[in-house]
């Protein structure tokens, strides 16, 4: 893009390097080939570029780039004498490097699939965290120092300072979405967490001092720069350490969430680490500039890469629902603007109508499809389910199927080891328990007062066992529910697949766990009453027996005292 249009571009003027020279607050040129703007302005490789006899804005245009056709003042020293020379900046013409393309494309990826997990899951803390440092860190892919150039020295130097503020802020949130699995941290995550916090703070406030002491020569920008790269560093080391370190502790449906995200993360993070290192040790990255730059820009594509591999194959964050959503209208689109494209095509090439005919045509059908736009979202929404989810939904009404005819069994282990049953094979559970109501009050090892006991017995809602503390262990914990009391809780354990319970399984789930709830509560009280009823038969056996004896009794005495001839008799 032109900047005389009054929009930015690229910074790629500069035809030349300034490297460190030994000499604190001067730079020695290198890099000028022959024919370059570089030569015709009279430089020369190993010329000394004294910082403190330049202006701000020429101090900062040599060290973050320049815009196009910009004309900058060079004092220089070469042999010992100062020598002043004007260098005009090239066309500045946007690089297309085939490695600068594809971060790019990463940078828009890791944006869209920010706003896809803000727009989905915004009730997660996890998922607002990953959120904002996936946007964080494509901002600062698009800001940084070097990246934009303007007429307007005031508004580079914020630029840049928004896009240092963005590089640390996405280790930073990478930590805190670290902390949030397996809560709460241990005392070593916590020291990591903290590192990476305090090096991220260390890192936005010494690129800012440097960017500003450069430009108004204060700082020598080829000394101080050493700590800026490694606040970095230790900036993204930390983090990607907490990552490990959490990745070890979690378990269930939260280590396939943070596992996924740091196995997508580690390519991009093992790169800018010994990129940001190196260049603080050596004063330049060890494999050179060109190429560390084309190593970040090929990881930072595996970032989004993984992620979306996570999402639809693994179900990271369960969005099934929402590229099925996408699909139906995509699809209802597809039919409705094809039919209004084939229909004016056959009118008006097949049939050779006229363009009021074409009009009227158009609005009877726009009609027709108003009236039918309903039934053709049914349509495309059961093929779509068919053909993407059919297995899902099969699983899904297995579960609700089960949850009506439970009613109708009436072996209390048959009940038991059928939902079970059904539950791993349908909800891919790698376990499933039944704590019934025991004579003491215990579900299992939770009494009465646990925490999860509680809020089941209070609100008959699904709870997130790794969000309470309570002896239940698993997962998920529903309630079962019959004539008002809590009769048993249905304990379900991390998927085989690693994988969360998405909202429509789990809402399944919890109607199973409530008619077996109803079903073994019925044969409690049926079992209860044929108790009493023997009890009943049996009292009534032992006073008939009673009676008969005591009869028995009368007769013998009464008869005691007859003569003895009438018992001869």
């Amino acid at each position: 893009m032109d900047i005389t249009s009054g929009t930015l571009t690229a910074s790629e003027g500069l035809d030349f390097r300034i490297e460190a020279s030994g000499t604190p607050y001067v730079g020695r040129i290198e890099g000028v080939s022959n024919g370059s703007r570089a030569e015709s302005a009279s430089l020369r490789d190993g010329d000394m570029v004294p910082f403190a006899k330049l202006g701000p804005e020429d101090r900062y245009r040599l060290l973050s780039g320049v815009y196009s056709y910009e004309r900058l003042t060079i004092v220089l020293m070469r042999g010992g004498r100062p020598h002043t020379i004007t260098y005009t900046s090239g066309p500045g013409v946007p690089q297309t490097r085939w490695d600068l393309v594809l971060g790019d494309a990463a940078f828009v990826w890791m944006l869209c699939f920010a706003v896809l997990l803000a727009w989905r899951r915004p009730e997660l803390p996890e998922a607002r965290a990953l959120s904002a440092f996936l946007a964080v860190n494509s901002l600062f892919g698009n800001i940084g120092a070097g990246n934009w150039a303007s007429q307007r020295l005031s508004f580079d130097i914020g630029l840049c300072m928004a896009g240092y503020l963005a590089q640390g802020l996405a280790p930073a949130l990478l930590a805190y979405y670290a902390g949030l699995f397996a809560a709460p941290s241990s005392r070593f995550r916590r020291i990591l967490i903290a590192a990476s916090y305090a090096s991220a703070a260390a890192g936005i406030l010494g690129a800012a001092y440097v960017l500003l002491g450069s430009t108004y020569g204060f700082v020598d920008p080829f000394a101080a720069h050493k700590w800026v790269h490694l606040a970095v560093a230790a900036s993204w080391l930390f983090p990607f350490s907490a990552l490990i370190a959490t990745v070890a502790v979690v378990r269930g449906a939260e280590r396939g969430r943070v596992g996924w995200t740091t196995l997508s993360l580690t390519p991009l993070l093992l790169a800018n680490i010994p990129y940001s290192f190196t260049s603080a040790v050596l004063s330049t990255s060890i494999l050179g500039y060109t190429l560390w730059i084309q190593i970040i820009n090929v990881t930072s594509f595996f970032a989004p890469l993984g992620m979306s591999y996570a999402l639809l194959n693994r179900r990271l964050l369960d969005l099934g629902f929402a590229l099925n959503r996408a699909a139906v209208y995509t699809g209802v689109s597809v039919v409705v603007v094809g039919t209004f494209m084939l229909v004016e095509f056959a009118l008006s090439e097949l049939l050779g109508a006229g363009r009021n005919a074409n009009i009227i045509a158009g609005s009877i059908l726009a009609l027709l499809l108003g009236f039918s736009m309903r039934y053709i979202h049914a349509r495309v929404d059961h093929l779509l389910d068919n053909i993407f989810f059919k297995k899902r939904h099969e699983d899904e009404r297995a579960i609700r199927d089960f949850a009506h005819e439970v009613a109708y069994i009436s072996d209390e282990p048959v009940i038991l080891e059928r939902t079970k049953r059904l539950l791993e094979r349908s909800a891919d559970a790698s376990w499933v328990r039944i704590e019934l109501l025991d004579a003491r009050g215990y579900y299992g090892d939770a009494d009465e007062n646990d925490p999860a006991i509680v809020s089941l017995r209070a609100w008959h809602r699904p709870v997130d066992l790794h969000a309470t503390q309570s002896a239940l262990r698993g997962e998920f914990a529903y309630p079962m529910v019959a004539r008002g009391r809590l009769a048993g809780v249905l304990v379900i354990g991390p998927k085989r697949s690693a994988e969360p319970y998405a909202p429509d399984e789990s809402d399944a789930i919890a109607h199973l766990a409530h008619g077996a709830g109803l079903a073994l509560d019925a044969l409690s009280l049926r079992s209860a009453e044929g108790k009493d009823v023997f009890e009943a038969i049996c009292e009534s056996n032992d006073r008939v027996i009673a009676a008969i004896a005591q009869l028995k009794a009368s007769i013998e005495r009464s008869t005691s005292s007859y003569p003895a001839e009438w018992h001869r008799r």
